[in-house]
């Protein structure tokens, strides 16, 4: 019997005999591939009155590269239709940044997750925004969800 809590195992073996014995441990701090909700839980902004919506949730899908070294997102609304890259900075924590056009100006999203569980991640998102001179930043708080295989 294997007790994950305590990574120990009890063989009952009787007095002589001996095992040898492998563990592959999974990394939990590497979110797992597959088709993941991401939920806005708040957001915030410093540019201008109007108040922003929260977002609907929106269903991606990860791919996870080079043993989680890298992270492939598609569908994340906030990548504006393109292919997101997050590389791993630390210990269950990835960053991407992804440079776009907003109406008439540039925007440049910084993507920062903090891997929770192989199947729960905390997200923040914090979109730079310049057009005719103003200058606005965007956060948003996300949640993601492991939803199941591709």
């Amino acid at each position: 019997m294997v007790d994950a809590d305590r990574l120990g195992v009890d063989y009952g073996l009787d007095p002589g005999e001996h095992v040898t014995c492998t563990f592959r441990l999974q990394d939990r701090s590497i979110p797992k591939a597959g088709r993941w909700k991401v939920t806005e839980v708040s957001n915030s902004q410093d540019c201008s009155p109007v108040k922003l919506k929260k977002s609907r949730p929106e269903t991606a899908t990860l791919k996870v590269r080079d043993r989680g070294r890298r992270l492939i997102g598609t569908g994340i609304d906030v990548a504006q239709g393109k292919r997101l890259v997050l590389d791993k900075i630390g210990e269950g924590s990835y960053r991407g940044v992804v440079m776009g056009r907003e109406g008439a100006g540039r925007a440049r999203t910084t993507i920062r997750w903090q891997v929770q569980t192989d199947e729960f991640v905390k997200a923040t998102t914090t979109v730079r925004l310049r057009t005719r001179g103003v200058s606005c930043s965007i956060t948003r708080n996300l949640e993601m969800r492991y939803r199941g295989p591709s």
